[in-house]
Formats: structure tokens, sequence, C-alpha cells
């Protein structure tokens, strides 16, 4: 199978046609596994699956251990030979059961789950800490001086990066506003405007907000908010596209690469073009893309970018963040002059940002760390990096372009699972009581994994999602109306979208049932 190949035309060959998925709502697990087999590529035995009974129960503060339920995931210190026996009775146990005694996780978008192998890293240099203390920088497979330089080449793949141009540390918004300090340098009499989505993650808006401020304007005029279509719920691109072109006080355009609300994908290499042709800055946040659709950052020419590594890259809960700056804006000794060089005093500095060969001799003369380095503050938590670079070997086994084929089939797979339910709904109560709408764009090209539904009835929407919780699927609640759904490619099967659909499908009919 090519990477390129119409995941349509995939699920059609092996009987998953629309009108096949409509009508088997119910039933969907045969075929299921039939795709499941085919398909081939999934790393689910290299992640912590959650219990299904952890989830019914609602027992969401003992981790690792139920009551009269095999392990999930044993985090207890000094346990790491059970641990890894466990871990390998599970991979044997899900292949007996189809993976029956788990949950269905389908909010990877919210928070990735845990690779197997984290515990066994974290504990690594934990124990490296209490038995050789600070020497811990300098020894072990990850000494933690250089700690960054096995995490950063491997998030460089993921984002379409040149390794020198990526950096991990900080946190998202930390690396957004360290971003602007260096790329927002509005004009009193000129460039001053930011760009971005209506609907953008409140985070973004607030540093977008506080940067305003913080160059004494006003956030109501330096401010520039692209709403969606009210019909759709999803940015028109070509608006965009004609305000960089027609708007000449716009500074910079900062968007979310993969819109967090509607999962509409931008077309992120289109709008840096149009931007660098007219004088504007494109900055982009990759929360929701990073980890789930393929980036080329670097061919694409953007010019910085910021992701945070919880979401698809599995990180863990608050996990270390990064960020991309493209090599064109690197010049040695990042003193001012020369071309797409950034002067010094146009970025924040620490002394991770000093080349490590001399870092410890502790003068105070700058010498700039080579790329994305040279813009980092402090050494990032060792703990938080292992967390990351467990989940980034994950993604080194395979490659992006694979991981997005497999998405594809996913979601459409779903997709036409939910057609399904709105075509078995208004059989039930006509066509004009529709339940709820995709508001994710239809074209393959302008989503990612995910799918947002929008409800009319903002309280069906709330008794749904607590009602398929209680039967083991766990989805996203977003006040008031919507749910969003998410096949993740690494450990998301077929399998746990049939059963979805099931119990989906089923409690919602009788929720809304008069």
């Amino acid at each position: 199978m090519s990477e390129d190949e119409d995941p349509s035309s995939w699920l059609v060959s092996y009987g998953a046609t629309a009108e096949v998925i409509a009508d088997n709502l119910s039933d969907l697990h045969q075929l299921a596994g039939k795709l499941d087999e085919a398909e081939g590529v999934c790393f689910r035995d290299a992640f912590c699956m959650p219990p299904l009974e952890a989830i019914t129960r609602g027992n969401h503060e003992t981790p690792g251990v139920i009551k009269n339920q095999r392990r999930s995931c044993p985090e207890e210190a000094g346990h790491e030979e059970e641990r890894r026996a466990s871990c390998a009775a599970d991979g044997e146990e899900q292949s007996r059961s189809n993976h029956k005694n788990e949950a269905v996780y389908l909010v990877g978008h919210s928070l990735g789950l845990q690779p197997r192998e984290t515990s066994t890293l974290v504990q690594a240099e934990l124990k490296k800490w209490a038995n050789v203390g600070v020497n811990g920088h300098f020894s072990g497979e990850f000494p933690w001086m250089p700690i960054d330089e096995f995490a950063n080449p491997l998030a460089a793949t993921v984002v379409g990066a040149k390794a020198e141009e990526v950096c991990m540390m900080n946190t998202l918004s930390v690396n957004l506003h360290l971003m602007f300090t260096t790329f927002y340098r509005p004009q009193a009499a000129g460039r001053y405007k930011i760009v971005y989505e209506e609907q953008a993650f409140p985070s973004d808006y607030f540093a977008f907000e506080s940067q305003a401020r913080l160059h004494d304007l006003d956030p109501s005029k330096a401010l520039l908010a692209l709403p969606p279509d009210p019909e759709t719920d999803v940015v028109d691109e070509e608006a965009l596209l004609e305000l960089l072109r027609t708007d000449e006080s716009i500074a910079v355009v900062c968007l979310g690469a993969l819109q967090y609300y509607s999962g509409q994908l931008f077309d992120v290499e289109r709008i840096t073009r149009v931007a660098h042709e007219n004088g504007v800055i494109a900055l982009f946040d990759l929360a929701h893309a990073v980890g789930n659709v393929p980036l080329k950052l670097h061919d694409w020419n953007v010019d910085a970018a910021c992701f945070c590594t919880y979401k698809y890259l599995n990180s863990g809960p608050g996990s270390i963040g990064g960020f991309f700056v493209h090599e064109r804006h690197f010049k040695e000794g990042y003193d001012e002059g020369g071309p797409g060089a950034v002067p010094s005093q146009k970025r924040l500095l620490g002394w991770w940002a000093h080349d490590k060969s001399t870092r410890f001799e502790m003068k105070h003369e700058l010498k700039a760390a080579t790329g994305a380095q040279a813009f980092s503050l402090s050494n990032p938590g060792v703990l938080l990096m292992m967390c990351a670079i467990a989940s980034l070997r994950v993604f080194d086994r395979t490659s992006m372009q694979r991981l997005r084929l497999r998405s594809e089939r996913l979601t459409l797979f779903l997709w036409r699972i939910l057609e399904g339910v709105l075509e078995q709904e208004s059989q039930k109560f006509g066509a004009s009581s529709k339940l709820f709408s995709i508001v994710t764009p239809a074209e393959r090209g302008k989503r990612g994994s995910m799918l947002t539904i929008k409800f009319a009835d903002g309280d069906l929407c709330r008794m749904v999602h607590g009602a398929i919780e209680k039967k083991g699927v766990v989805i996203d609640y977003r006040s008031p109306d919507a749910l969003r759904i998410t096949p993740v490619a690494l450990y998301n099967t077929f399998g746990d979208l049939a059963r979805f659909a099931e119990i989906f499908s089923e409690e919602l009919a009788e929720l809304a049932a008069p």
C-alpha cells in the first residue's frame, strides 16, 4: 500500500463501505478485526491502556492498580522487574482478549497515553540521582548536562526540521512568549497587528493580549481575530490570505496549525508563503498538529513554532514543551547585522543559551550555542525530558507519513460511523430532527485525526458524554454542546471504533427518545 493511497478506496476494498457501516453500527466488530489485521501498523503494545474497570467505576484516583484487575502499568519505585513482567503479560493478554478489558480511549488530543517505557526511563534517572548525585550530569546512558541532545533530533524529525532548529524546554505558552519577544516588533506607524483565529486556545489569546500591552498597544486595535463561519465553525482560509495581502498593518500571523476546537487543518506552507510575500512574520502553535499530521517546518520556511508534548506526543500532563526557529534566523554569535540575524537584544537569554563547551566557565560574556539552543534559558527538567524521550522513541520506529496514512483510515471509518448514526436517528425522529452535526471539515487534507461533533441540544450532548463513559468510552466534552473524538494512529484500532459505534449509537438512541 502506498502512503498517498486514498483511505476511502482502502476501506472499500475490505468491505467497509459507508452503507455497510451505517447498517451495522451495533456489530462492526468482525469488520473492524479484518481492517486491523490488514492495516498491520499499530504500536498499541507500547502504551499503557486504561483498564475498562477504572473508567466504568469512575476510579480515577488510583493509578496503575485496580482491585481484582490486572496491573496496567505498575509505577512503584523498586518494582521494575514486576513492571516488566506485568507489561509483557499484558501484551499476551491483549492479543487473546482483543483488548476487551481495556477502555476505549479516544481522547489523545487532550492527553496522550503513557508509553510503557516511560516508567523505566524515569526510574533509571531517579536511581542515578540517588546513587551518584551531581555526577549524573556526566554519567549513564542519558547524562543530564547534554540531555536535550537526545530529545531534540527526535522531535525535529516529527516536525520536519533540522536538529539544530528545534529545542525542547519550558511549556508551550512560555515558549510562545519567548518567540514573540524576538519576532513581534510592532511599529507605531507601520505593522503592529497580530492575526489569530477567533477560537484560539485561551492561553494563546492571553499571550497575544499581554504582548500587545507590553508594547503599550491597545489589544482591541492590535489583535485581529479571524472569525469562523457561523454555519460551519471553520475559518475561511482564503479570507485569511486576502487579509495578509491587503492589510499593511499586520506584523505577525499566529495560528494553531490544527485548530483545537474544530479540528481544521490549516495550509501552513501556503499561509507562510503569502505572509512572507507581504512582509508578515509567520508563527504557529503546533499543539494539536505535532505527532498528529506530517509537518515540514524547515521546507515550508516557517519563522518559528511552538508545541507541547502531552497530547499526541504522549509525554504526560504538564510535560515539557518545544519550539522551532528556522535556520535563516541564525547567525554565529547572534550579533546584530547580517541577513536574517536576530539581534541579541531581541532575545531573552539564560545560561543554557551559552555554548556547552564553555558554559561551565561561568563567564559573563555570551558565546551563543548553535541554532535554536541559543534561544533557550535554563537546563530542562530531566524527568520531563525522559518522558518525552520515551514517546519520541516510539515515533522513531515509524514515520509521520505512515502514521498519517493509518490516521486517515481510522478517522474516515469514524466519520462513516457518525454519518451512520445520523442516518439511523433521522429514520427514527425525522430528517428535520438532526441531533448533531460534524464540525470538522470533510476534506481529509483539511483535518487531522480528531472529529468534533456539535449537538443541537447541549443537555443531550452532556448526558451522552456521561453515559458512554460509564460504558468505558473516553472522549472529550466541550461546554456547552460539543464532543471531540480522536482515534490516535499510534495506539487506537478499528476495534476501538467498533466498540465506540455500538455504545455511542445505543446510548444516543436511548437518551434522545421522546
